[in-house]
């Protein structure tokens, strides 16, 4: 450093100053600049005041009953097995949106790379896709919710 040093870099050295760990080139370029800037001067005044306060706060005795709580309170995860990420990964591939990502993928390289194969693409695209869909169909028909919705609709229109 040459020497001249501006008010950022003086307050990122701040404490290291305060400690003693800068090298003798950056303590003088920091010690010039306090002497120089009244702004800096005032937060290194303030610096300087929060570390005698740290120095002088009390150190309290952890109670023997802490630790034990601390660790009944905290949450337990379990980690997921290798074929857990696994299965979840390959449930989301069948979701709707997932299954039509792939679909429309396929088809687009299949444009744009000429392959011979497009129509086996988008064959096998087209039997995932239906798959998927008849899938996501029946289960939003035996949901609970779809379920109560239509026996309340069959309701109304059984009392109109």
């Amino acid at each position: 450093m040459n020497g001249i040093m501006n008010c950022t870099d003086c307050e990122e050295r701040m404490s290291g100053y305060l400690e003693r760990t800068l090298e003798d080139s950056l303590r003088l370029a920091v010690d010039a600049h306090l002497h120089s800037c009244a702004d800096c001067r005032e937060v290194f005044a303030a610096v300087a005041s929060v570390v005698e306060v740290g120095k002088i706060f009390p150190i309290y005795e952890t109670p023997a009953w802490m630790t034990s709580r601390i660790v009944a309170n905290t949450p337990v995860y379990e980690r997921k097995s290798l074929r857990a990420a696994i299965a979840d990964t390959w449930k989301t591939l069948g979701e709707p949106r997932t299954a039509l990502a792939i679909f429309t993928a396929a088809v687009v390289i299949g444009w744009f790379s000429g392959v011979s194969v497009r129509e086996t693409i988008l064959n096998k695209a087209e039997s995932v896709l239906s798959c998927t869909y008849d899938r996501a169909i029946r289960s939003y028909y035996r949901s609970p919710v779809i379920i109560e919705i239509h026996s309340r609709f069959d309701q109304l229109m059984e009392n109109s």
